[in-house]
């Protein structure tokens, strides 16, 4: 029988029997690494036999286009130039 081991919150416990997770609950974004079959921690739900117990992780979408609005807040604004504030 496996044993798992639980990252939650950056706090590692365990090890677990399958059942003692599945009565904890699993979230989405807990961390499982399974003795002696995990090359690195794995979302439970990428993990087969966890798969229908956790909720799966949805990835973000990334905006590569998206800009931070600015911290003036008058975005449309054009800059000012170092003379102009002498006229």
């Amino acid at each position: 029988m496996a044993s798992y081991r639980l990252l939650r919150s950056n706090k590692e416990s365990g090890p677990y029997a399958l059942n003692d997770l599945v009565t904890m609950g699993l979230k989405p974004y807990d961390l499982v690494w399974v003795d002696g079959r995990s090359a690195a921690w794995r979302y439970p739900s990428e993990v087969p036999e966890l798969k229908d117990f956790a909720p799966a992780v949805e990835e973000q979408p990334y905006d590569r286009f998206y800009k931070k609005p600015s911290e003036s807040g008058n975005a449309n604004e054009a800059p000012v130039k170092a003379n102009e504030f002498d006229k």
